[in-house]
């Protein structure tokens, strides 16, 4: 794990910015490996051009859970790879959000001066295997003892019956929670919209519209600077290529099978020897 230097005061400047990623690797998201991790990774690459200090924790649960990145700059966070992410197991949702919650608190504690604090979760499913907050209300009563910090809690599902609504009523209503496609599309817009929305937040911005951000004045589901990275227009030089973001997954056409018939044996109804006829063709059904 990476994390911040050892210390009983750490100074942070006032334009300091804490980002927390909450990452569901449980079974389900297996399908989605590859977008999630090109979408984080972009993800990362569209907050390392912006002005001002920010640090980002970076947890990954699934049964399990595991801190990767604690309060580490952003310009310097490695990027995701197939070693690092591997879906797999249950959901222990409660569990990731409460016990980041916790190493975060503990780490800006001793900051000389406290950052402003950027939540978000992205998960596929359902809480199914919480231990030490099984219990929600605990999950509850945390988060919003940090709202009242000044804490913004964002949070990204694609299952709709995942989206308790006494936690939606604690991160701050609907209007801090997003429905996603469960798809490797889906997984795209997730954090293209988190991008747009982390890149508002750091520049003092409204982020009460997030998830209108990601769209331009023509109603495309991009904001500019995550286009620009998206295309290529970066600052983490040539060896640095940013994933394709598909707008469809092309469907496969059916291939109609022709079928050619000649006939076996050169005779007609009349028996007279004639030539077969032309042969024959049909579509086949089956």
């Amino acid at each position: 794990m990476t994390n911040v230097a050892d210390g009983d005061c750490i100074p942070a400047a006032a334009e300091t910015c804490e980002i927390v990623c909450v990452i569901d690797r449980s079974g389900s998201m297996l399908s989605m490996s590859k977008a999630a991790i090109d979408g984080f990774n972009t993800f990362i690459e569209s907050q390392r051009g912006i002005d001002g200090n920010a640090k980002i924790t970076v947890a990954l649960f699934n049964h399990e859970y595991a801190i990767i990145h604690d309060g580490i700059d952003v310009k310097s966070v490695p990027h995701l790879t197939t070693d690092t992410y591997i879906p797999n197991g249950y959901t222990a949702l409660f569990d990731a959000m409460g016990k980041t919650i916790g190493t975060v608190m503990e780490r800006i504690a001793r900051y000389t001066i406290k950052p402003k604090v950027l939540f978000m979760t992205i998960t596929d499913g359902q809480e199914n295997s919480s231990r030490e907050f099984k219990d929600k209300r605990k999950l509850i009563d945390l988060i919003n003892q940090r709202r009242t910090d000044g804490w913004e809690f964002l949070f990204v599902g694609s299952d709709p019956e995942g989206f308790d609504d006494e936690l939606l009523a604690s991160l701050g209503g609907a209007s801090h929670a997003m429905c996603v496609p469960q798809s490797a599309v889906g997984q795209m817009r997730a954090y293209q919209t988190l991008a747009c929305a982390t890149t508002s937040y750091r520049a003092g911005g409204d982020i009460s519209n997030w998830k209108d951000q990601s769209k331009d004045d023509d109603g495309d589901e991009q904001c500019g600077h995550y286009r620009r990275y998206k295309r290529g227009y970066h600052k983490t030089g040539p060896s640095y290529v940013p994933p394709i973001f598909p707008t469809e997954i092309p469907r496969k056409k059916k291939i109609k099978k022709i079928k050619k018939i000649w006939p076996q044996k050169p005779i007609n109804k009349f028996g007279d020897g004639r030539l077969p006829p032309e042969p024959r063709y049909f579509v086949n059904s089956k």
